[in-house]
Order: C-alpha cells, then structure tokens, then sequence
C-alpha cells in the first residue's frame, strides 16, 4: 500500500505541492513490514515532512477504483482510527472509531469525533458561547463579548502564527525587477491601519521569519535604519519612487487570490486601496481552491499574488523561500547573496551561530523588498478549562522540531 501511495503521489497529475516527494528517489516495499525509500540528496527533515496531508496511504487499487471521484465522501477509504460516518460541506464531519484499529493498537479511545465548520465571525463566536468549540481565537470586536459571555476561560495573547502573508510578485520580470517598484509597494501599507481596521494587537510585519519563532525572529525595529524605512507608511515618497520607476496609474496589475476565509478578502482589498492611493491600479482575481494549487500558488499568474503561505518550518521560511525553483519561491528570487548566506546557515557549528547568520538574510529580505509582508497579528486565544497543558503557543512543535536539528547534527 505504501509503495503503490508513493509512486502515485509522483505522477505529474497527482502533484499539487511537491515538496514532500521531490526528493524521493524510488520506494520499494521490501518485506510487510517494511518499505525502502531512496532519497535524491540527504535532507534531515524529510522524516517529519512525511506527517503530511500530502501523504496519506490508502488502500492498493484505491485510485483507480475512486477515478476522478477520489475527494468524493462516497467514496473515502483509508486504514486509520476513524472511519467517516457522515460528512456534510460547510458544516460538519462525524467518524466513528475503526474497530479494526483499535483491536491491534488500542486507540481511539473515543467512540466518536466531530468536527464542525465555523466561519469566523459570529457563528464561531456562538459556539464558543455554546460550548461547541474548545478553541477560540478571535477577531476584531470579538475579545470582549467572549470573555463576557465565558469569564471561567484562560486567555493568552502569546499565539502567533507561523504563515507568511504579504504580496509577492515577479522579480525577474518588469517593473518588478526594479527594486524602487517593490519599495514603494511597501511604504504604501498603512500598517498603523491595518491594525485598527483589520485586526486585534498586531506586530510591524510578519517579515522573512514569522513572530511564530520568537527565537529566530528578528524585529525590523533592529534592523539598520536604511531598511526601517522600506517597511514605514509614506504615501509621498512612495509616489516619487513610481514615478522615478516610470510607473503610472494608466497600467493595470492584477493581484491573485485565494480566499482562505472572508477576513482575506478585506486584507487584499486594504491593499490594493493603498497602492492605488501611490497612482498604481490593481483589480482583484479570486480563485477557487483548486484552481489556486494548480495554477497561481505553483507560480502560474502574473503582476502580484496575495498568501498566505502555511510555511511550517523554519528551514521552510528561508530556504524554500529564497532557492531558485523552489514552488515556494513565489516571487521568483534568485540572489547569489541570500544563497550564499543559506549555506553559511546550514553549515553552522551552533545556534548562536545560524542566528547570526539568519539576521543578516532577514534584514536582506526586507532591504530588497522581494515580498511586501503584510502585518501579522498576535490572536487573543481563549481555550475551554477541561483542557489540560495547554499554553496557547500552537506554534511550540516547530521551534523544538528545529531546534533537535542542530542537536542531531552535533
């Protein structure tokens, strides 16, 4: 079955984000118990990658039984804990525990799990009213009523995300090869405003690293003040360096995007109010979900894409990012500086070492302005009191994940 999974999964018309099977080499099940995977190059964290919606095992024979109704509920099978009972879209999903599982390995202890389907809104805020919901992470006007409906709950406001948000765009194609383009793209964010239109508390940028690595991290308050300023709101000079660009308000840019839920349709709006506002006009291209994988996340759109992007992982944010051909390089940046610096950070001898290191790719991000990053917020989150250990940092996993990388290499 694993084998059979595998060498689906590398089928040009299977691949949707090929990060998890580019490097597999071949995969060869050698005994029942047993499968050999060949890698193309040493890569410390393909292990963990493998814990990845990308790599489900289903049965042998499955997808060509399944046909082009593989994603359809009728036809779901798979050899996990759960077996799904019933699924209704936009509202719920309900599975009962495969007997068969538990005999062997003794979970789930549960009988039953459902999984219901909120907006974010009010109808998120009334499950949490209802105890529906065992999380709440809020937004704009939703801290107060939930703390005054549920005084009993733990709030913190240390949850912060690690997904990249901002504007990217061609680099290697006019006008956005020109750098003055980029930079006054970026003065044109009102981020004061973002905060009080869009948001809760909010951080000055999400930034090469998100705020959900507070270790690796570094502030653009300590950048040098040369590269402060691309991320400051200045409308005039903004305008100065289109104009100084060539760019006028005759051009039209379209900027693509998935709706991930309604709040991004208002950030992508926010936007491109602000870069109108600087004389450069963009219209809005909205995709369905499939069409985003399969064309404007793999690289296939022109002028301006709006994230997110869930990258995980440190390496993720860096690496992937910033390597030439990577499907996660959406703006298309190939810089021999920030290539070289990615080396110097993989061969690092400690983690004093790859900070160093790390801070001086953040501020050269930032400098050159190969993504305009939008504000990151820092969520309010409250959670139920029946749940036990929980610190509402969601983002721990990964920090201990990379962190057992230098360990593993020492």
């Amino acid at each position: 079955d694993v084998e059979y999974n595998f060498a689906h999964y590398k089928l040009p018309t299977s691949q949707v984000q090929t990060w998890v099977s580019g490097n597999i080499a071949s995969v060869k099940a050698i005994d029942d118990n047993t499968v050999q995977f060949k890698l193309n190059y040493p890569h410390w964290r393909w292990a963990g990658d493998l814990d990845s919606y990308n790599t489900e095992v289903l049965p042998k024979g499955y997808w060509e039984w399944a046909g082009q109704d593989a994603k359809n509920d009728t036809k779901v099978r798979g050899g996990g804990p759960w077996i799904l009972e019933e699924y209704r879209p936009q509202q719920y999903g309900r599975w009962v525990a495969n007997e068969n599982y538990r005999k062997i390995f003794g979970v789930p202890y549960a009988d039953k799990l459902i999984v219901n389907m909120l907006a974010t809104g009010a109808p998120r805020l009334q499950a949490w009213i209802g105890k529906q919901i065992q999380f709440f992470p809020t937004v704009v006007g939703q801290e107060e009523p939930a703390k005054k409906a549920r005084p009993d709950t733990p709030w913190t406001k240390n949850f912060s995300p690690t997904n990249c948000n901002g504007i990217f765009m061609k680099t290697k194609q006019k006008p956005f090869d020109d750098i003055r383009v980029r930079r006054a793209m970026s003065m044109a964010v009102d981020r004061d405003g973002w905060g009080k239109t869009l948001q809760n508390d909010y951080k000055l940028e999400s930034g090469p690293i998100t705020w959900g690595y507070p270790n690796w991290k570094l502030d653009v308050t300590k950048m040098p003040a040369d590269t402060q300023k691309w991320v400051k709101y200045d409308q005039a000079e903004a305008k100065k360096l289109l104009e100084a660009a060539g760019i006028s308000s005759s051009q039209t840019f379209t900027m693509h995007m998935y709706p991930y839920s309604p709040d991004y349709n208002a950030e992508a709006q926010f936007l491109i109010d602000g870069l109108k506002k600087i004389g450069m006009n963009v219209k809005l291209k909205v995709y369905d979900y499939n069409n985003w994988l399969a064309t404007a996340y793999t690289g296939k759109y022109d002028d301006l894409l709006y994230g997110p992007d869930n990258l995980d992982r440190l390496t993720q944010q860096i690496a992937d990012r910033y390597t030439a051909g990577s499907e996660r390089n959406h703006s298309d940046v190939d810089d021999k500086d920030l290539t070289q610096m990615m080396k110097d950070f993989a061969a690092a001898k400690s983690p004093a070492d790859a900070k160093t290191i790390l801070d001086k790719v953040q501020v050269r991000a930032i400098d050159q302005m190969y993504t305009v990053y939008r504000p990151q917020p820092v969520s309010p989150v409250s959670w139920d009191p029946a749940i036990q250990n929980y610190d509402g940092q969601q983002e721990i996993y990964y920090q201990q994940y990379y962190r057992a990388a230098f360990y593993w290499r020492a």
